[in-house]
């Protein structure tokens, strides 16, 4: 009913492509040959007996009828076809793979064997690990016959009620080192609410190349500098971009006050982002272990170092768990108000979309870029330090989506007073 002219290769598969051909039933895909040249069929002798291979020298009969009384091998031939449903046919079912650690090369399939059925969301709550990525694999069956594995898409389940906070708004225009062996640089942060654990650090590098380092987590002390470490140096290596570093096994809990994460230098320098369009006391530096002083002294910016914490098992009701995963877009009223020279300003996104949020002047220009980058669903808080502005009324906006598709905008009033 069909055909199209392939052209063989030694040891190699053979593709036809976006054929639009279309069966009501059941089929049969073979080869012609129009050569005098021998061709050679693979055949897959673990499918013996076979019964879906066929030849015609003189007519048609099953391949496992041909090869009897010969010495030929019995199999199925290595021919293969990808197919989809359309109208009302058959209606498949699932099998679900998963790897249960990142970066195995084994896949099992989930709950002993079983298929989902028809349904095409699955819901994974075998022996699942917040933090731990776990990658999965699908196949379809139709009429009991099981297709390609395709994949793999990778997940990091998290709890609902874990947070990010950060300083920078995710550009970097400079960068920063510790100047060799020993030197630090680490940004202080301050949860919400308490108790939390600290649950993931993002550092970003300004490097064109993979590095070496060490990541460490301090309290604050009464100077508002790293005072005890709460980890030890925890070897990380750190790709140009953003690294993630999962520090949920340090059990490293935080019941008041603020707590700092930093990179310390071994024998490799480091340049980590400076986000240059903001400045903030919360940066910190040590530069060759001369002691800590704040990231102004050497560059006016923030540097590129982020926290995520939890407060799961922390929750006493259920009006806590809305505090934490809003329902709805919002943006508060910065505290305090008037300020000099810092101010808070909190907002909620009830989407993973695009954020930014700005400064503006009375004449309507863009002073200060707070935050300008994609934010999954959460609750954030922002400082921002105006020592380099003139008294006055300001305005801030918040404007979450694209300017083609934008899904929530909101501005409110900040006074500055020096």
């Amino acid at each position: 009913t069909n055909q199209v002219p392939i052209v063989t290769a030694a040891d190699s598969w053979v593709s036809a492509d976006n054929l639009g051909w279309s069966f009501p039933r059941s089929f049969v895909i073979g080869v012609e040959l129009d050569t005098i040249n021998n061709v050679l069929m693979n055949i897959d002798r673990d499918g013996a007996p076979s019964s879906n291979s066929f030849v015609n020298f003189g007519g048609w009969e099953p391949w496992s009828t041909f090869v009897v009384d010969t010495e030929l091998d019995d199999g199925e031939f290595g021919i293969r076809a990808t197919v989809s449903t359309v109208g009302s046919g058959l209606t498949p079912q699932f099998k679900v793979y998963r790897s249960p650690y990142p970066g195995p090369e084994e896949y099992d399939l989930v709950f002993n064997w079983s298929t989902i059925g028809s349904n095409t969301q699955y819901f994974d709550e075998f022996d699942i690990q917040y933090g731990t990525e776990y990658c999965y694999k699908v196949s379809a069956i139709y009429d009991n016959e099981e297709g390609s594995i395709v994949g793999p898409i990778c997940v990091t389940p998290e709890t609902n009620t874990t947070y990010a906070l950060f300083h920078d708004d995710g550009s970097s225009e400079e960068s920063m080192s510790g100047g060799g062996v020993g030197g630090a640089m680490a940004v202080r942060f301050t949860p919400n609410n308490y108790p939390v654990s600290v649950y993931r650090a993002r550092l970003f590098s300004a490097l064109p190349s993979a590095v070496t380092a060490f990541l460490k987590v301090w309290s604050a002390n009464a100077d508002g500098f790293p005072g005890d470490p709460l980890s030890g140096n925890i070897p990380i290596q750190l790709d140009p971009g953003w690294t993630e570093v999962s520090l949920d096994d340090l059990g490293i809990n935080i019941n008041s006050g603020s707590f700092f994460i930093g990179v310390v230098e071994g024998f490799t320098s480091t340049a980590i982002g400076v986000d240059m369009n903001n400045t903030s006391e919360t940066s910190v530096v040590s530069v060759t272990q001369m002691g800590w002083e704040n990231l102004i002294t050497y560059v006016p910016g923030v540097l590129m170092i982020r926290a995520e914490v939890d407060s799961a098992g922390q929750l006493s009701n259920e009006d806590r768990l809305d505090d934490l995963m809003p329902f709805e877009f919002g943006l508060k009223q910065n505290y305090p108000n008037p300020f000099n020279p810092a101010t808070t300003i909190e907002f909620s996104t009830a989407e993973n979309s695009w954020a930014n949020l700005a400064i503006y002047n009375l004449l309507g220009e863009q002073v200060k870029v707070l935050v300008n980058e994609r934010l999954e669903i959460g609750n954030y808080k922002y400082t921002f330090l105006a020592k380099e502005l003139p008294s006055g009324v300001y305005f801030y906006q918040l404007n979450i989506g694209t300017s083609d598709k934008p899904i929530y905008s909101d501005k409110k009033k900040l006074v500055l007073l020096k």
